[in-house]
């Protein structure tokens, strides 16, 4: 539905008739949720608050204080940013410069080089492939470049010098001449990413839930692929990512964390504020790990995938583990003494801080207020226990696949909520307030997001 129609005058009149009705009728609000990803969730966490009143999907959105859709796509930002003082939505207008794999890649490589970080320290080395113009031909040729140097990038600390070729990442990512991005970018591959059988991951930028993700070692095959893929309308770029060979398993199994991240820029405080959700799950495969099969079942751990397989759900619900039962198996492991939360989870945070500080910048680029995001950062960790970033998600999938998901989904928005809309309009901050949704080891009154500082 186009909603540019609803803005007119006689809306604007009614938002002001609903603020002076709100102080009068004791701050009644009004709430759309749009159906799609467990809206159901959605509306319980809202009907726990007093004074909120849900609203038929057919009136105008102009007469909700709190808007929240599945997709930004049903937000128009436009007609948001004339009433932004009297309605919060769930969406940042560009959250696709964290969403989209390509826009994502540039803005870490920007910023990392700006910064000096060492970028592929914490996300696997990647070439962004055009495919509608000349460049293909030279980005892939560098590509080919970088699939033959490979062996001799890989880090070495018996070697003086380190990787003796003494590339950057310039050398293989073609840029715009009179440019300086990949100057800063020394490539050392990881020895966790390169065991010799030079697996890559090709990728779709816009496409989330492990669609349309190939795992690929034979070089013919991959320009069979890039070109069959180039034959298609309307895809621009293909994202061709290093696959870590030696990721740590569960219980001889693949898996990625997820972790819940919330970004909010609520007009009350005119701030970009950055949250990671305390608890988190892992995704496991289906399958024993076996890295001379390129079964899509060993390899993505995506639920949408795995759950088409025969094992899925055997060993654990849903396939996912909670980081208490992570931490049991971590423990197996006398010599390492790895602590969850202090050797990996900190350093996962520290990667979100790198993202914020470019979503602070990039995904509302006109400070349009009392805009909030919960994403979903997927992380892959290697057998050295080191943390690299995978991907980010929008509308991250909410619905309540296991014991262990409808534990923890529903405190997460509801405490999401305790930081926006509470903030924003009504709640007492007197008022001690008891969520309803308990997780294990937390008090029903503490917010389970921590604050991270951007």
């Amino acid at each position: 539905r186009d909603w540019s129609s609803d803005v007119c005058s006689s809306d604007l009149l009614t938002l002001n008739q609903m603020k002076q009705t709100n102080s009068i009728n004791n701050n009644k609000y009004y709430y759309l949720v749009y159906p799609g990803n467990n809206g159901k969730l959605i509306k319980s966490c809202i009907k726990n608050r007093p004074n909120w009143e849900e609203l038929p999907l057919d009136k105008k959105k102009s007469n909700c204080n709190l808007l929240w859709t599945p997709l930004s796509i049903q937000i128009n930002f436009h007609f948001h940013k004339v009433i932004e003082n009297s309605q919060i939505i769930n969406h940042f207008e560009n959250n696709k410069e964290l969403t989209n794999k390509r826009n994502i890649f540039i803005n870490l490589l920007n910023y990392c080089e700006n910064n000096l970080i060492d970028l592929f320290s914490f996300y696997p080395l990647t070439i962004i492939i055009p495919l509608n113009n000349d460049n293909f031909y030279i980005t892939y040729q560098n590509f080919k470049n970088l699939y033959y140097d490979l062996p001799n990038l890989v880090e070495d600390k018996d070697k003086k010098n380190g990787n003796f070729l003494n590339k950057f990442y310039r050398d293989y990512f073609h840029v715009k001449p009179n440019t300086k991005i990949g100057n800063v970018q020394k490539i050392v591959i990881p020895k966790t990413h390169y065991l010799g059988k030079n697996l890559w991951l090709i990728k779709r930028i816009n496409l989330n839930r492990g669609r349309e993700i190939k795992v690929m070692s034979n070089l013919v095959e991959i320009t069979q692929e890039l070109n069959q893929i180039k034959k298609e309308e309307n895809i621009k770029y293909i994202i061709i990512q290093k696959y870590i060979e030696r990721p740590l398993l569960y219980c001889r199994r693949k898996f990625d964390i997820r972790i819940w991240v919330l970004f909010s820029f609520l007009g009350k405080f005119e701030k970009f504020e950055a949250y990671v959700f305390k608890e988190g799950h892992l995704k496991a495969s289906s399958e024993i790990f076996n890295l001379n099969s390129l079964d899509l079942f060993i390899h993505l751990t995506n639920y949408s995938i795995q759950k088409n397989n025969k094992n899925f759900s055997k060993i654990e619900i849903g396939n996912e583990i909670s980081f208490n039962d992570f931490q049991n198996e971590l423990n197996k492991n006398k010599e390492r003494n790895i602590n969850f939360r202090k050797d990996i989870f900190n350093k996962i945070i520290k990667i979100i801080g790198i993202t914020a500080n470019i979503a602070k910048y990039k995904i509302n680029g006109y400070n349009i207020k009392n805009c909030f995001e919960i994403f979903g950062y997927d992380f892959m960790l290697d057998e050295e226990y080191n943390p690299y970033l995978l991907e980010i998600n929008t509308n991250p999938g909410y619905e309540e696949s296991s014991p262990l998901i409808e534990m923890l989904v529903p405190r997460m928005i509801d405490d999401a909520l305790r930081l926006t809309i509470d903030k924003t309009f009504e709640r007492n901050n007197k008022d001690k307030y008891i969520s309803k949704f308990k997780v294990d080891g937390y008090s029903d009154e503490e917010i389970m997001w921590q604050k991270i500082k951007v």
